[in-house]
């Protein structure tokens, strides 16, 4: 799985379970100091349960491409349910539905963000063709003259809300970690597909690790590494230029193309660049890198040394990274030592 979608999972797990408390304490609330009717409480229940029991199944299947889609049913079921028996758009809960928008623009993807959108006004536009057909248990006075405007503006925020979304993911995907296309040719290895040279990839590099160095959160780390493949009768003899197209073939399957980047040196030895949520799921990606080659090619050996770079810690440029990073290839090379290396498994080896 890509390390942008396995963040993206994270994220939408902390959400359910934000959600939920937040729906849970919300009705708890109501029901204490709301003085609210019974099929109120039982209706706020029902919301909660909902929340909790969408929270808990997205925590068990935590890696399900599903969950994104998941999160937002059950959270426009839970807010458009409190929302159609308390008045429609006249409902306390109106506040909310301008941000479902955002956030199917932001989990589910653009498309499918104007879709849901457009369902979404759709089913405004239905309850309050039907208002006088729907119980209201707030049994609150509706103000005929009101009622066009409040239509009105809610459909106009929410069509806002996707709006801003929609230009703060263009924006996002050109600005931040998205590879940009103002390189020259010379920056793609000549016959390899989506294969740039070592100077475009210490360029990306520094950029990424400018960037998470800025932005200090620790949800991500950023992860340099080579990965040197040879054969095992004999490890001086060249690698064919149809060997290294297909390893490339076989490395961007584990390499998301919007966020990561793969490189290739005047060694042949294939230089990445990514984001995972943490060291070890970047060492991990790297040994499935590894294997896929292993068990395409069973006459060949591959070896990777790793350095990860934490938002944490004090940066240093991808230049010296990298130089780094031989080191621990060499160190991956010896015969004692595991073929897939990080810095740190170097330095614990070197201190015993």
């Amino acid at each position: 799985m890509h390390s942008s979608a396995i963040y993206i999972l994270g994220i939408v797990k902390k959400t359910a379970w934000v959600s939920a408390g937040i729906g849970c304490l919300g009705a708890t609330l109501m029901y204490v100091f709301g003085q609210q009717p019974i099929q109120m409480s039982l209706i706020a229940l029902l919301v909660c349960i909902l929340l909790l029991v969408q929270a808990i199944y997205i925590h068990i299947y935590s890696y399900r491409s599903s969950n994104p889609l998941i999160l937002m049913i059950g959270m426009t079921i839970a807010i458009l349910l409190a929302t159609t028996v308390t008045g429609g758009v006249y409902s306390r809960f109106v506040g909310l539905i301008p941000i479902l928008p955002i956030m199917a623009c932001l989990l589910i993807g653009k498309k499918k963000a104007i879709i849901y959108t457009l369902l979404l006004i759709g089913f405004l536009l239905l309850i309050s063709y039907l208002r006088e057909h729907i119980i209201d248990y707030t049994y609150q006075e509706a103000n005929s003259n009101e009622f066009f405007p409040k239509v009105l503006w809610l459909n106009l925020a929410i069509v806002l809300g996707l709006t801003f979304a929609l230009i703060f993911e263009d924006i996002n995907a050109k600005s931040t970690i998205q590879l940009d296309n103002s390189g020259s040719e010379n920056d793609v290895v000549e016959n390899l597909n989506r294969v740039y040279s070592e100077h475009k990839i210490v360029s990306f590099a520094d950029r990424i690790i400018y960037k998470f160095s800025n932005t200090k959160s620790s949800d991500l780390v950023v992860c340099l590494a080579k990965l040197e493949v040879s054969f095992i009768e004999n490890s001086e003899q060249c690698l064919e230029q149809e060997n290294l197209i297909s390893f490339a073939k076989l490395i961007h399957v584990f390499l998301h193309p919007a966020t990561d980047m793969l490189g290739l040196n005047e060694n042949k030895q294939f230089l990445l660049c990514f984001s995972a949520t943490d060291e070890h799921k970047a060492k991990q990606q790297c040994k499935n890198i590894s294997r896929a080659i292993e068990s395409r090619f069973a006459h060949l050996k591959v070896h990777i040394g790793m350095f990860v770079q934490d938002s944490a810690e004090t940066s240093i440029d991808a230049k010296s990274i990298f130089q780094v990073v031989d080191l621990t290839l060499h160190s991956a090379k010896n015969e004692l030592t595991p073929n897939t290396m990080n810095y740190a498994d170097l330095l614990e080896i070197k201190s015993n």
